[in-house]
């Protein structure tokens, strides 16, 4: 997996190069079976290190990228292709499109050796599906037909390691570490200001001295109420715990950077021009908020629907936003998810997700807290017809759902909201 989508789009043509140097009769045949051995020892050393030690990055890149220019090189000479490596090496780019259309975390196969939560970065997804396809069809007549088509493939190649080294890369260090939340800190804090890590392995930095280390939660919330200006790393996914602890303390704290999807930098104090960033303080309030559309539907005493906001339209290939507003009457069980169906006869449009996109699991709804879950819906263009869909709301988890006892649903557990036409 690390070869295929580490030299994406590139590994498309292994197989067939694989085939060619197995099968090739020309006079440098030695250098070949050389270059054949020093694949084969990569991978055995790779397999071997993963079973003693860990998986480790493949060795095996650079004379991956080798056989590939020796099978391409031949392919212009009319010296090898032919219709069944064009459809071989065309399934293979396609095949790979897919899969980092559908999970672009697979990128950094590559690069990483540990379990990492991918961010959501604007169109990544089509941009690998649109080179996958695009190589495909170029290696397909190029390889069939029209050897010239193979110089294609330098043209998409070119303007596609640009972007993934210059552009895609980049952004995905602002995520998976902690330097920019650091510069963030140097920029902002004064002189014996300290900043202190609870829970944020990853990062071994000492700023001014020794990084002060934080165990607990308690210790965290104690070291927040300094009576002087200090500054703190922590996971993003421990926020909503943290707030909800927060909250019973009556401890002030302020998210200075969200710029990562895995930690925040936090504060007890604002400085002059400087804001809160905290996610929680846009959708959770204290007092009653108030939708465009108001409705009552109640989820075993738990928790009530007050309203919603949904536009009357919507259009194939976008993108529309729902708000759903929530009133917490009771104690929620543990990472319920919230569904949104979109359904017209024999079709149905998905909007199911974390509430607050995974910021605030339904264990931390705090009794008497107005909750705004804010998502975004997109229609598929080739997939959704245009129509009427009627939208139904509700919570699940596995096969159960929280029972409509109050307001308007479906007998399935699933609340009626609204019509939407997709145009």
């Amino acid at each position: 997996k690390s070869i295929a989508y580490g030299a994406f789009p590139w590994s498309g043509l292994l197989p067939v190069a694989l085939l060619h140097l197995l099968s090739s009769s020309r006079p440098s045949t030695f250098a070949r079976v050389q270059l054949l051995a020093v694949l084969a020892a990569a991978f055995f050393v790779a397999l071997f290190m993963s079973w003693r030690v860990h998986e480790i990055r493949t060795p095996a890149l650079v004379a991956c990228a080798m056989a590939i220019g020796v099978y391409l090189d031949d392919a212009l000479r009319a010296e090898a292709g032919g219709p069944f490596a064009a459809l071989l090496a065309a399934c293979g780019m396609a095949i790979l499109a897919r899969d980092l259309f559908l999970s672009p975390e697979s990128l950094l196969d590559a690069q990483r050796l540990e379990g990492l939560k991918y961010p959501v970065l604007a169109r990544v997804h089509v941009v690998h599906l649109c080179v996958g396809l695009a190589f495909a069809v170029a290696a397909w007549i190029g390889l069939g037909w029209w050897r010239k088509a193979l110089l294609a493939l330098l043209v998409l190649a070119v303007p596609y390691a640009a972007y993934a080294a210059h552009g895609l890369m980049p952004a995905l260090g602002t995520h998976f570490s902690s330097n920019g939340l650091l510069v963030a800190y140097q920029k902002v804090a004064r002189p014996g200001e300290p900043l202190a890590r609870f829970r944020v392995k990853e990062t071994a930095f000492q700023v001014g001295g020794k990084l002060r280390e934080i165990r607990t939660q308690a210790e965290l919330l104690e070291y927040l109420r300094s009576p002087g200006r200090v500054f703190a790393l922590v996971p993003a996914a421990d926020l909503a715990a943290l707030d909800q602890a927060a909250r019973r303390a009556d401890t002030r704290y302020n998210v200075l950077d969200d710029s990562s999807s895995r930690a925040l930098l936090l504060s007890n104090r604002l400085g002059k021009g400087e804001r809160d960033r905290n996610p929680l303080r846009r959708f959770v309030f204290r007092d009653p908020t108030r939708p465009r559309h108001p409705l009552k539907a109640n989820f075993e005493g738990l928790v009530e629907l007050t309203g919603f906001d949904l536009p009357q339209s919507a259009e194939l290939g976008g993108k529309f936003r729902v708000q759903l507003h929530f009133h917490v009457t009771g104690k929620l069980p543990a990472n319920w998810k919230l569904f949104l169906h979109f359904d017209a006869p024999a079709t149905r449009v998905h909007g199911d997700h974390p509430p607050l996109d995974g910021k605030l699991p339904t264990q931390y709804w705090s009794v008497g807290d107005y909750i705004i879950d804010e998502y975004d819906v997109e229609v598929p263009r080739m997939t959704t017809p245009r129509g009427r869909y009627t939208a139904y709301t509700g919570f699940w988890l596995g096969e159960k759902r929280l029972k409509v006892v109050e307001g308007p649903h479906d007998g399935a557990d699933r609340v009626r909201l609204a019509t939407l036409h997709v145009r």
